[in-house]
């Protein structure tokens, strides 16, 4: 499977149990916001805590199921899904650039996508 950068906000902690549960949206190609409750480690390797202000801007990593005009079906790793029970996405295509390099760069994984 190819690996996908998705963009999303975390909202607010569910839950400041160890590890810490999040509260994030990601948002679909319709401009529909989907709900997300899961542990911090299996959302992202950024290091959030209780005292991180919220919201923020996360990248969750998933796997391309398949791209077409400028949209991309996304399936939400380890079991992850939504709260209305959805493990797959429709998202827009994002392009973006940091350090001046444009990102996917030709030796990078993965594409970001999300609004």
């Amino acid at each position: 499977m190819t690996d996908v950068i998705v963009r999303a906000t975390a909202l607010d902690w569910a839950s400041d149990e160890f590890p810490g549960w999040l509260e994030v949206d990601v948002v679909d190609a319709n401009g529909q916001a989907h709900r997300i409750v899961e542990k911090v480690p299996v959302l992202t390797t950024d290091e959030l805590t209780i005292a991180t202000p919220l919201p923020i801007e996360i990248w969750i990593v998933a796997d391309v199921q398949h791209v077409d005009c400028g949209q991309v079906g996304i399936t939400l790793r380890y079991g992850t899904e939504t709260r209305g029970g959805l493990r797959s996405l429709t998202l827009i295509i994002r392009l973006t650039t940091c350090g001046g390099y444009e990102w996917p760069s030709r030796r990078g994984s993965g594409t970001p996508v999300g609004r």
